[in-house]
């Protein structure tokens, strides 16, 4: 049949060659179908962050409260992506905010700095190198990243809600400040390499998540037994100092 002049050409002519309408069709559900499941992770995700703070909280100081939720969103963001890791991050401090903090907005600000910058960081530089060693230099990268972060915001938020002066949260830095945040961060990442590899093992199981591809020969999920006893050691040496050193105590169940 003639092309009539004007006629729009077929919808295939605008398609890559090795694509067909059909297999674009197919494209667009898959993308539909991995967000829906990108939804659903982060779900989980949030939800065992949140149960976190009734399973593994301590109190140190007056204000300070350290439990496990870094690791939990760490572990999706470097399963889903970092930008995850941010929506993560927002939405289970504004959880918190809404349901157990009484620190108000000033601690959800905290909290949220606390949260992303350590998860956001190393979920970036695990999705660049998707093995041990970008998992190792992402994990390390969040450490240094939630230190340069908390300290400032220590000191330029705290007193907003804690009625302290910065003179006095100064004087806390080397003696509290810098070594709560350093132990926070080093058990989360050693609860990161110890659960990494079972939590994205049961996810894909269940058809939740694709099998991870990897950049090189030995992803995170492929770990030796060295990783798992570094890791145990950071856990165990970072509680010990905690509670024998810093002096915290698990806590009730209310408050932030």
């Amino acid at each position: 049949m003639k092309k009539e002049e004007g006629e729009p050409p077929p919808i295939a002519m605008w398609l890559p060659a090795d694509v067909t309408p059909m297999r674009s069709v197919q494209m667009q559900t898959h993308k539909k179908d991995t967000y829906l499941r990108q939804l659903i992770c982060s779900a989980l995700f949030v939800a065992l962050a949140y149960l976190m703070r009734f399973v593994f909280h301590f109190n140190v100081g007056s204000f300070l409260t350290f439990e496990l939720k870094d690791a939990v969103i760490a572990i999706g963001g470097m399963l889903l992506g970092p930008l995850w890791a941010v929506v993560m991050s927002l939405l289970i401090v504004t959880l918190e905010l809404l349901t157990i903090s009484d620190t108000g907005f000033y601690g959800w600000l905290m909290n949220f700095l606390a949260v992303c910058s350590y998860s956001a960081t190393a979920s970036l530089i695990y999705s660049l190198r998707r093995r041990i060693s970008g998992a190792v230099m992402g994990l390390v990268a969040g450490i240094v990243a939630m230190l340069a972060v908390m300290i400032p915001a220590n000191l330029l938020i705290t007193p907003l809600f804690t009625g302290m002066p910065v003179s006095a949260i100064r004087e806390m830095i080397l003696p509290l400040l810098l070594p709560f945040n350093a132990v926070k961060a080093v058990v989360n990442t050693g609860v990161v390499l110890l659960l990494y590899k079972p939590v994205t093992n049961a996810l894909y199981r269940s058809g939740l998540t694709e099998k991870p591809v990897s950049a090189g020969t030995r992803p995170l999920g492929a770990r030796s037994w060295w990783v798992v006893l570094v890791a145990v050691a950071m856990i165990v040496l970072g509680v010990t100092v905690l509670v024998f050193v810093l002096g915290g105590h698990v806590s009730g169940f209310t408050g932030n």
